[in-house]
């Protein structure tokens, strides 16, 4: 077990081991915890494709049966779409483990749902998603000779989903969309709460706010 946990600083010197953290076994075998993957970048375009510029967040990510895993200097891959983290030599692990029940990240709960990741902004009658994913803006061109004056760059971008008994359903945040999911019988109340606290359906931060609200109906 010595030697495991001398190999687990050596390759990693980053994961935080408390009581229910990594045991070293499960990454330094055969287990698939963390798998090495390359930065893809292009070096021709500006940007990240990692959800923050900065590798300080920390994930905890919660796993059925009430083990909780810890792990620092962690990103987000807008790209593809996976957890990672990076190593004192700065390497790139990409984090893969069964039976994920959420993983929080910048204080964001995410959930794995139809093989992708999403951030979850509501729960109860009405559950809410929100995707991220890779864009890239394109640079500006010469009117005259076409030739690219600026460089493509990265954007992070998102779509929202809502979870019925078919699955997941692209969302739009519009006042149209939010009232085809009230029961007609909360219609009236929900609308005079809207009113009320000055809410827009089209801004994340309302929406979440009336839905908290809807939930408790």
């Amino acid at each position: 077990m010595k030697k495991k946990i001398f190999l687990l600083i050596i390759l990693l010197n980053t994961i935080t081991i408390t009581s229910q953290d990594l045991p070293a076994r499960e990454i330094i075998t055969p287990s698939n915890f963390i798998a090495k993957m390359n930065d893809n970048s292009n070096n021709k375009i500006e940007g990240s494709i990692f959800y923050n510029k900065k590798w300080n967040s920390i994930i905890t990510i919660n796993v059925a049966g009430g083990k909780k895993y810890t792990i620092p200097k962690s990103n987000f891959s807008l790209k593809d779409g996976v957890f990672v983290m990076k190593t004192a030599s700065d390497s790139i692990y990409k984090i893969e483990i069964d039976n994920i029940s959420s993983v929080i990240f910048d204080q964001k709960q995410f959930e794995f749902i139809e093989s992708n990741f999403y951030e979850r902004l509501s729960k109860g009658k009405i559950n809410i998603f929100k995707q991220y994913y890779l864009k890239i803006e394109e640079g500006r061109m010469d009117a005259i000779s076409k030739a690219k004056i600026t460089k493509d760059k990265y954007k992070k971008a998102y779509k929202y989903f809502i979870k019925t008994n078919y699955g997941l359903t692209e969302f739009k945040l519009n006042k149209k969309k939010v009232l085809q999911y009230f029961d007609e019988s909360k219609k009236s109340k929900m609308k005079k709460f809207i009113k009320k606290n000055s809410l827009k359906y089209k801004k994340e931060k309302d929406l979440k706010k009336i839905l908290e609200y809807y939930n408790t109906l």
